[in-house]
């Protein structure tokens, strides 16, 4: 990691810890553990959340209306850095308010990785356990179309074919034929592990590398997919070269705010 990104590694850090404007503490701690994740330092990310979670200063701000990566980071840390997550999940729900969206979700966290394990928790919601669709009649009459013609929002449509008939041919055929990559990261995540799945890890990664933009977060302080890293899968994909890529271009989100 370069200094400008250890030096933003360390404002979110700072700002992750301050008390002063609490709404922008666990926000930055998002922000903080994402970067982390993505820079292969689970352990790290966990311990930070681990932090955030159980501090009650945080638990009348947005902190508990979030479920992600506060909760799963922490499973991703047995998995990645051999730390147990269940005590750290009780602890996390008895402290919680038990109503919120984040307590809910810890305790429902805590009885599925009991029934399964950390890392199959992990590796849920794989494409290939979904049955294979039908193309609905929109979707054949685009397929049926020649493929140069079609416009980017055209193309988009024909992704999101591939991916809503679960078709991972028809996503590689898509990319061969037109040379349009998935243009939203739902599509791009699904290709991507797919591609992993059947052992094509090298071209799971160029999806990557060439998709870095198709990242559209909902919040200004989501700067990174933070679930790529942390799948079983997926993460085969993520290789120094996509971590340098995707970390290259982050910044501080909160540049107001006294670090």
């Amino acid at each position: 990691m370069d200094s400008e990104a250890q030096a933003t590694l360390n404002e979110l850090n700072a700002l992750a810890r301050q008390r002063e404007d609490r709404e922008t503490a666990w926000r930055a701690a998002d922000t903080a553990i994402e970067v982390l994740v993505w820079r292969d330092e689970i352990g790290s990310a966990a311990d930070l959340a681990e932090y955030t979670v159980l501090d009650p200063e945080l638990h009348e701000t947005g902190l508990v209306d979030e479920r992600v990566p506060s909760g799963l980071v922490l499973v991703a840390a047995e998995v990645y850095a051999g730390v147990p997550v269940v005590p750290r999940l009780h602890e996390a729900a008895s402290v919680l308010p038990a109503e919120s969206v984040l307590g809910s979700h810890v305790s429902w966290m805590v009885k599925e990785i009991q029934d399964t394990s950390a890392r199959e928790f992990l590796a849920r919601h794989r494409p290939w356990q979904k049955r294979a669709r039908k193309a609905a009649r929109i979707d054949r009459e685009l397929l049926a179309r020649d493929w140069s013609t079609l416009s980017y929002k055209e193309t988009d449509l024909l992704w999101s074919a591939a991916r809503r008939m679960n078709d991972l041919d028809l996503a590689r055929q898509i990319l061969s034929s037109t040379g349009v990559y998935p243009t939203r990261w739902q599509f791009v995540s699904w290709f991507a592990t797919w591609l992993v799945h059947r052992e094509r890890v090298d071209e799971a990664s160029d999806v990557l590398l060439a998709c870095r933009e198709s990242f559209h977060p909902a919040t200004r302080w989501e700067v990174l997919p933070v679930t790529a890293p942390m799948d079983p899968d997926l993460r085969r994909a993520v290789t120094p070269e996509v971590r340098r890529a995707y970390l290259r271009d982050v910044r501080n989100p909160f540049p107001l705010e006294q670090v």
